[in-house]
């Protein structure tokens, strides 16, 4: 949403853009037909599109979390603005979804009244609640990546930069050691859940990217980089470690070297993904449901009515909602 130097960067939208368009793809396709035992598509890695996404998701927002942080940081102000930035969009993607939900019918994907006031107050996560959304398990990572960084910023990166790899470095190893503990100590879970489990590595990745592009302790960065990537790989596999590093090479390509660019089928979207990745999955099972309901098979076609629709929305909740809050927050 905003470039390194304090200018946008409409290249980071259009990967955003690009991003949010493969974990559409991967919802309407492979993560249907797994829900719902109806034949989509199907070829090598399509399962992997998800997570491909959303790590790469991951890695931006680790970039940004840190990267217009001043010497006066204050936590309750960096945490207020994050979440004001959020929470608008998401109170109206929960209360749209559980509506449309609930009147359409979504089986396997329904929510009582109790969970959805849950995931209104953000708790669902916390409490391992059904989420109205299943998408909405990565606000609840995000958030808590949030908090965890704000302390790591004020009270490491602050005070001390040049320790400021080995701060994040021992963040890693102790949520590796809750990891481990978990499997003995069922009750070390939450403490391993609280350092966000295996996607901090991620989050690791974007904080080395804006280390690196500001030239801090390049040799000790390059080894938090390549700790996490062997994170990646091991807890998620070869195939997605690959896609990160092939991800953060661009990303880095595009922060280092910022262009203007004309291309807008990506950059819109890139625009919008926020407010696409709270709505698009619930929403489009239920169109795809009633197609096939409708003519009593899957064509591929389904999946254009709806992308088609739920861009349509998105845009709609962006222009006049989400963007009339958000000014409204900002004159306050």
């Amino acid at each position: 949403m905003k470039q390194e130097h304090l200018e946008r960067n409409l290249s980071v939208d259009i990967l955003r853009g690009f991003l949010i368009f493969i974990i559409m793809f991967f919802h309407y396709t492979y993560r249907f037909s797994e829900i719902f035992s109806i034949e989509t598509l199907n070829f090598p890695f399509l399962s992997l599109w998800g997570i491909f996404g959303v790590g790469a998701f991951f890695v931006i927002s680790g970039y940004y979390m840190i990267h217009k942080v001043s010497d006066n940081f204050s936590i309750k102000f960096y945490l207020k603005s994050k979440f004001l930035r959020l929470y608008p969009a998401y109170f109206f993607s929960v209360v749209l979804v559980f509506a449309i939900v609930s009147i359409f019918k979504l089986p396997g994907r329904e929510v009582t009244i109790v969970d959805f006031f849950l995931n209104i107050f953000l708790l669902n996560g916390f409490l391992k609640t059904p989420y109205v959304d299943g998408a909405h398990w990565y606000l609840t990572y995000l958030l808590l990546f949030y908090v965890l960084i704000s302390f790591f910023i004020k009270f490491v990166y602050i005070r001390k930069k040049n320790n400021a790899v080995f701060g994040l470095l021992i963040l890693l190893f102790l949520k590796d050691l809750f990891k481990v503990l978990n499997h003995f100590i069922p009750k070390i879970g939450l403490i391993y859940f609280l350092f966000g489990k295996d996607y901090l590595e991620f989050i690791m990745i974007g904080i080395s990217i804006y280390f690196i592009i500001s030239n801090h302790s390049l040799k000790y960065t390059f080894f938090l980089f390549l700790i996490s990537l062997l994170h990646i790989v091991i807890f998620q596999g070869i195939e997605i470690g690959i896609f990160i590093c092939l991800f953060s090479l661009i990303f880095y390509q595009i922060l280092k070297h910022p262009k203007n660019v004309k291309e807008k089928f990506f950059l819109y979207h890139g625009k919008i993904s926020y407010i696409l990745y709270l709505i698009h999955q619930n929403i489009g099972y239920v169109i795809l449901l009633l197609l096939v309901d409708i003519f009593s098979a899957f064509h591929f076609w389904y999946i254009f009515i709806a992308y088609g629709f739920i861009l349509f929305l998105s845009s709609f909740i962006y222009i006049f909602y989400d963007q009339k809050i958000q000014l409204c927050l900002k004159s306050k």
